[in-house]
């Protein structure tokens, strides 16, 4: 069985920061998933290495993650959590979630994200000109993703990005998630 901890709240402390929870405490994230992504190399806790999902946050500080073929993602600020999964020893799943946005500010953010690691735009386009139609209506969730096998860099994860609606209260109703997902590789 899957054990799964959220740490919004605890005292995860990684690459050296403070306790999680305010935000005089914000972790930085530096992580370099560029040749392994193994536990050690995103700082996964020695007590929690009995879990196979952890997330980092609120609040996270600056963020920059370096992956095959010289990509990164980097933020200086903008990040309410990072999610993590994985298989074994290695990272399977790392999902970035921004903070809460306006529908025109999450349409900007997800155009950047989209941009950075060339996903296609038409799903979040054609979700933002429905928002501004004649008839203005809330459709399902978002979503654009490469094509199966299209990674970030050599044997690298494959992107995914979505709009999810906010649910903490906060008058601005969306978050952009940006998912990095490591497809397992089949052995002949």
């Amino acid at each position: 069985m899957r054990r799964t901890l959220i740490a919004a709240l605890a005292g995860l402390l990684l690459s050296g920061c403070a306790a999680v929870g305010s935000s005089a405490h914000a972790v930085n994230i530096d992580w370099d998933v560029s040749r392994s992504r193994t536990m050690d190399d995103v700082h996964w806790l020695a007590k929690y290495r009995d879990l196979s999902s952890i997330e980092i946050g609120p609040p996270v500080g600056a963020v920059h993650i370096r992956f095959p073929g010289g990509q990164a993602f980097t933020a200086a600020d903008g990040i309410e959590r990072i999610g993590l999964d994985r298989e074994g020893n290695s990272v399977s799943d790392v999902a970035i979630f921004s903070g809460s946005h306006t529908t025109e500010e999450a349409y900007r953010l997800a155009i950047t994200w989209i941009s950075a690691f060339k996903l296609p735009r038409k799903p979040i386009d054609e979700w933002y000109a429905q928002q501004h139609g004649p008839v203005q209506h809330r459709t399902a969730t978002p979503l654009t993703y490469t094509p199966a096998g299209q990674t970030v860099g050599p044997h690298g994860p494959e992107p995914s990005l979505k709009l999810l609606d906010d649910y903490s209260g906060d008058a601005r109703p969306l978050v952009v998630s940006l998912d990095f997902f490591w497809v397992p590789r089949r052995h002949a």
